[in-house]
């Protein structure tokens, strides 16, 4: 019995099923961040489901939420919204109805290898002060012991702590790509590593925020260990031509273009019945 029991634990380690079952029984955390003034990191986005907070997420254009692959992934469209403009969730900012979720192709839950996944809105997000766009990583390099933000209304402490209600920012610092993969077997080159100090880790992360390194969006939170070790993020760059193959053609159902065009023909026939007066 013993060795089955053994010969079973290594099975399912070996699947990646057993680790992907410890990340997923994680609650999300942001150890030691600092609270966000509000339109700081105009950027940020909540995910919901039924009103509820579930992950972080990045505005990358008018019409698009770049975020994790776990978010999304198998979820119902019709039962998400999208909050920007605000960095306190219990303020209701501006909502955003889903019309699609696409995780990547090759998303593995149990590796979480290709932990990224895109939300198409309907109609189109509108810029202001508190809402604007992050650019996106256009090189796979990004200089190692450098300092990088990742945001987030994760638990407040790595014991019981309940989630911030306002947005957490956190300063953590790049690790070499070797650290990186060799720290956990489940890294990969398109993965990053951070580090942070004593119990100012972001454990587990906001699932979906944005890593950020001198104003470009370089990762995204996929999953922590517990509190003093390294984060892992998925690395963006990597996914350029992915994300720019989805986005390049999509212009948000009911948005600006579309009622730009309703205007005009609205206008024309307010022309037309004019003249015939």
């Amino acid at each position: 019995m013993y060795i089955l029991a053994v010969f079973l634990i290594i099975t399912s380690i070996v699947s990646g099923k057993f680790v992907s079952l410890i990340l997923k029984s994680s609650v999300p955390r942001l150890v030691g961040g600092n609270e966000v003034e509000d339109g700081k990191y105009p950027y940020q986005a909540s995910i919901r489901i039924r009103g509820s907070h579930i992950c972080g997420a990045s505005i990358i254009n008018p019409y698009v939420i770049l975020t994790a692959a776990r978010c999304i992934y198998k979820k119902v469209p019709s039962q998400m919204t999208v909050i920007v403009g605000t960095n306190y969730l219990s303020q209701p900012g501006i909502v955003h109805t889903v019309n699609k979720l696409i995780w990547h192709e090759f998303y593995d839950e149990y590796l979480i290898h290709n932990d990224i996944g895109l939300i198409l809105v309907n109609g189109y997000i509108k810029y202001n002060d508190k809402i604007q766009p992050i650019p996106l990583a256009r090189v796979y390099y990004v200089p190692q012991e450098t300092n990088a933000v990742v945001t987030g209304w994760g638990k407040l402490n790595s014991g019981s702590g309940g989630m911030s209600n306002v947005l957490q920012a956190l300063n953590v610092t790049i690790v070499s790509q070797e650290v990186c993969q060799m720290y956990d077997w489940m890294a990969t080159k398109n993965n990053i590593c951070t580090s942070a100090k004593r119990n100012q880790e972001a454990c587990s992360g906001d699932p979906g925020s944005p890593l950020v390194f001198n104003g470009i969006q370089v990762g995204i939170v996929s999953y922590g260990r517990p509190c003093d070790y390294l984060s892992v993020y998925t690395r963006v760059f990597p996914y350029e031509q992915w994300i720019n193959n989805i986005t390049s053609n999509y212009h948000g159902i009911g948005s600006q273009v579309n009622s730009n065009m309703w205007s005009i023909l609205l206008l024309a026939v307010s022309i037309i019945v004019f003249s015939l007066q």
